[in-house]
């Protein structure tokens, strides 16, 4: 049994620590947080024990999710990955290049596992999607877009979410992942353009972005958290082929705990052919993603659908697109 810590006791903190503990070959050993009230709660659900510091946690586990805000992932990943645990941080990396060089230094250097939570690799619906270009239906791919629309996030503790210099802002935070997606069809990305739209706070919080990447592959990102009221969490991931188009379009309710629930299609047109709208089984991706990295620590081999390169990616691409917004001029990426 693979006794897993969750390092960060809030909103992701429960998603994560409910994910692991669905999985019969883990088990949910402990839980901690700068808080101990969060820590006591959230152990208090899952079964687990409360630590009241992070050292005591890392002797008692083997496996640990990373679910602080964002500005102290290098901190708790690195210290773990010193300590000879596995670590799935979440997403993104971190909010700057040095430390997410940092962790992937760390990470090569220990001989356990890390990997970033990019966890719509693991929607069933974009795998779909993926796979339909990655097997030639498509044909040549001409471009990958992807949007995220959504409501400024009222969970985290403190409001440090709608903190642009504790989560990046949208930019850096919200569409992380469709940014990755865009690099998951296109590979290495080489050009940056982008427009967007501060919040209050002055955060780039609405982002209009395109990529180029060295295969080609054109990318289109648009999203942000400067909707209001109930609007609902929107997002679509499309892939345009010589041959054809595979779309996911998915409409739920304000924040993302609706999402098993969510109206979702899949569509792959194929020109001659009748439109496949395929039929998947619903299964929260979170359980699937850590599933994975279960099964990555308890098979030894390393992950390849998310790397730690896959992560440093997505975060070049966000910091480049607000280096463009700022000078209204296009950004290379080596």
């Amino acid at each position: 049994m693979v006794k897993v810590g969750i390092c960060g006791c809030g909103f992701i903190g429960k998603i994560h620590g409910k994910a692991w503990r669905s999985l019969s070959d883990a088990a949910v050993e402990g839980c901690y947080d700068v808080s101990p009230a969060a820590a006591q709660s959230l152990a208090g659900e899952l079964g687990a024990r409360p630590f009241g510091s992070f050292e005591r946690m890392l002797a008692a586990v083997d496996v640990v999710s990373v679910c602080v805000p964002t500005s102290f992932h290098r901190q708790y990943a690195i210290a773990a990955l010193e300590a000879g645990k596995h670590v799935l941080c979440e997403k993104p990396i971190a909010l700057s290049l040095e430390d997410a060089s940092a962790m992937l230094a760390a990470a090569a250097a220990a001989k356990t596992h890390f990997m970033v939570g990019l966890t719509h690799r693991f929607y069933t619906e974009n795998v779909l999607v993926h796979d339909a270009a990655a097997s030639g239906r498509l044909g040549t791919v001409l471009s990958c877009s992807a949007y995220r629309l959504g409501v400024t996030p009222d969970w985290s503790a403190g409001g440090w979410m709608a903190d642009g210099s504790k989560s990046g802002g949208a930019a850096t935070d919200f569409i992380m992942h469709d940014i990755d997606l865009c690099n998951w069809i296109g590979g290495q990305p080489k050009l940056v353009m982008a427009q967007g739209i501060k919040s209050a706070s002055g955060a780039w919080d609405y982002m209009d972005i395109s990529i180029h990447y060295a295969s080609g592959v054109k990318g289109f990102v648009e999203g942000g958290w400067l909707f209001k009221g109930q609007w609902p969490f929107t997002q679509e991931h499309r892939i345009l082929g010589t041959k054809g188009a595979a779309q996911w379009v998915s409409r739920m309710a304000k924040n993302i705990e609706k999402r098993m629930s969510a109206d979702s299609t899949v569509g792959i047109y194929i020109e001659g052919e009748e439109a496949d709208l395929p039929a998947w089984q619903r299964r929260d991706p979170f359980e699937r993603e850590m599933e994975y990295f279960l099964q990555c620590v308890i098979s030894g081999k390393r992950p390849s659908v998310v790397t730690p390169l896959d992560a440093y990616r997505a975060l070049q691409v966000s910091l480049a697109a607000k280096q463009s917004a700022e000078t209204l001029s296009p950004v290379p990426i080596d």
